[in-house]
């Protein structure tokens, strides 16, 4: 039976599910660490097997904005700071999660209407 149960878990590969992992929680974990988590867990753990991973999305912007967009890039990238349209939609979101939701409406009834 143990045998069995090893080979289960040396075949994850391929998209079968890992057994340990089914099993025990903390199996993305180090081996040391694995027998510790049991009796003291940390925060950084969940913080580990949570991570999110990165989505691709695809949404329509203006061309004066796409423009501005291509411009603050070259400007950045001018000063030796290699950056990406999506890291500077991802600072965009920084900023944004700071309104409330009156001030992001607020936002919102100020941008361009597209067509």
């Amino acid at each position: 039976m143990r045998k069995e149960m090893a080979n289960n878990n040396s075949e994850s590969a391929g998209g079968k599910t890992n057994v340990s992992t089914v099993i025990n929680p903390s199996a993305g974990l180090p081996a040391r660490r694995k027998r510790l988590s049991k009796f003291f867990p940390r925060p950084l753990d969940k913080v580990l097997r949570n991570r999110s991973a990165p989505v691709r999305d695809s949404f329509t912007l203006l061309k004066s904005e796409h423009n501005e967009l291509v411009r603050i890039k070259r400007e950045l990238t001018d000063q030796d700071l290699d950056v990406k349209k999506s890291d500077l939609v991802r600072a965009a979101l920084s900023l944004l999660f700071k309104y409330d939701a009156k001030g992001i409406k607020k936002l919102l009834e100020a941008l361009p209407q597209r067509r």
